[in-house]
């Protein structure tokens, strides 16, 4: 018979600085054990606060430092494989383009909503402590993901043309040992 044993972990609320007026976060790190082996749920909640849409991708390199204009070519315009995501929309295959994590995954939040993604890892008898993990998904969280709302976005897209290819979820569950190799 498994035994599953449930930590809730710490909460810890933040604004991100760039984006204090438009998107409150909270992390919520949780863990528990199916017998003897340790998991880590690391929850970020992104509450959109304001009066407008707010546009949320991942980026698979850090964003830090780069500029809005940036942000948006790199996502939007630079290819990824054969093309770039706005060729597909301008080809109109927005209705078979599938929601891909770092090349087509749109969350669009609209004010007073939230949209929670999860990162799920599995500690290893010999890996880092929770704690060097937790940081390391933390630092992955405020660095390489792009929140930006719909007034600033529209400066560089017509956002019209993406409606059919938004993640139509409220949440988006990663499992960090997929991703982090």
């Amino acid at each position: 018979m498994k035994k599953i044993f449930i930590i809730v972990g710490f909460v810890t609320a933040y604004f991100i600085p760039a984006l204090s007026q438009e998107l409150k976060t909270d992390i919520e790190n949780s863990v528990y054990f199916i017998d003897s082996i340790e998991f880590n749920l690391v929850t970020l909640e992104l509450r959109n606060t304001t009066k407008e849409d707010v546009y949320v991708w991942i980026e698979e390199d850090s964003i830090h430092g780069l500029t809005t204009d940036q942000k948006v070519k790199s996502f939007y315009f630079k290819n990824k494989g054969d093309f770039s995501l706005i060729q597909l929309i301008n080809e109109n295959l927005a209705n078979e383009i599938p929601s891909i994590l770092f090349k087509s995954l749109i969350k669009k939040v609209p004010p007073n909503d939230c949209f929670i993604i999860s990162i799920l890892y599995k500690k290893e008898s010999n890996a880092a402590i929770g704690s060097e993990e937790f940081k390391k998904i933390e630092s992955f969280l405020k660095n390489n993901i792009v929140y930006m709302n719909h007034s600033t976005i529209s400066k560089f897209l017509d956002l019209k043309q993406f409606e059919a290819i938004y993640y139509k979820s409220k949440m988006l569950c990663i499992d960090w040992k997929d991703f982090n190799k």
